[in-house]
């Protein structure tokens, strides 16, 4: 096929399995990351042909196959589609508050802020505030400290207030990943989208799916509460999960944005361009 074979997922999926099957591949581990930032149409494919290959007898262990899945992703992507498949069930979940990831999160920042110091030669109540002021905003969100940290290992301006501007500002990297989520949501969706972005930059707390929900559903034609259950998301969560994505966590039963910068990104940079018009009439007063 040439170059062309690049370019086909099935003649790629075909020669995959042909590996597979060879007595010299011996044990095969994948490992894809970030899968739901697939393509969509893509991702399904992949999915679709993992379990059909997972399901068939011909790549068994008793046949001489052996090879071992690890897939990362958003919980919708599993959620919504690995969920109905039985070879795609097992979940590890890395990201719901366990004392394990937090504690993680807070060694990497420790070494990181260790090694920037080192590096600049901060004194020791430099390299302490910058190691509080990191673990205070990093709210379990990796993105947000990797970038942050880039920040300040690439500032020539050392002074305490540049230091805390660019722990307390929105990165210009990370601005312009989460223009990317926005720009990601379906035109179908944009409405919806911007009605839950909204009620989530009104709140001072976390809200839960239930207040989410109903707050969602209220209109003035609405006389009582019956009116507003019957036209309240069945699958709320799925809905907010599916429209908002990575802009949102869903954590047991509370819904809030990934993390705070979002909030600070939709109520400024946000408005400053062409992305979700609707969103520019939000700001900190209103």
């Amino acid at each position: 096929y040439g170059q062309s074979m690049v370019q086909s997922f099935n003649h790629l999926w075909a020669l995959f399995l042909r590996l597979l099957q060879d007595p010299k591949s011996g044990l095969v581990y994948v490992i894809v990351d970030a899968l739901d930032e697939c393509e969509r149409a893509s991702c399904i494919q992949l999915l679709e042909s993992m379990s059909d290959m997972l399901s068939n007898s011909i790549y068994s262990v008793q046949k001489g196959v052996r090879v071992k899945f690890l897939l990362t992703s958003r919980p919708f992507l599993h959620s919504s589609y690995a969920l109905t498949k039985p070879p795609l069930q097992t979940k590890l979940t890395i990201d719901e508050g366990q004392q394990g990831y937090v504690n993680d999160i807070q060694k990497f920042i420790r070494v990181r802020i260790d090694e920037i110091s080192e590096a600049r030669q901060f004194s020791s109540d430099v390299r302490e505030y910058l190691y509080k002021s990191m673990i205070l905003r990093a709210d379990r969100t990796f993105l947000w400290i990797h970038l942050v940290l880039v920040s300040l290992e690439k500032t020539l301006l050392t002074a305490r207030s540049d230091l805390e501007r660019i722990i307390t500002t929105v990165p210009a990297d990370l601005a312009a990943i989460y223009e990317q989520y926005l720009a990601a949501i379906a035109v179908e969706h944009q409405t919806t989208a911007t009605r839950l972005l909204k009620l989530l930059l009104g709140s001072v707390r976390p809200l839960d799916l239930d207040e989410v929900n109903i707050a969602f559903t209220l209109k003035p034609t609405h006389l009582t509460v019956d009116d507003i259950l019957q036209e309240t998301q069945d699958g709320i969560a799925h809905t907010i999960q599916g429209i908002l994505g990575p802009l949102i966590r869903i954590s047991g039963i509370y819904v809030s944005f990934i993390h705070q910068s979002v909030k600070e990104f939709l109520l400024t940079k946000c408005v400053e361009s062409s992305i979700f018009p609707a969103l520019r009439s939000v700001t900190e007063q209103s």
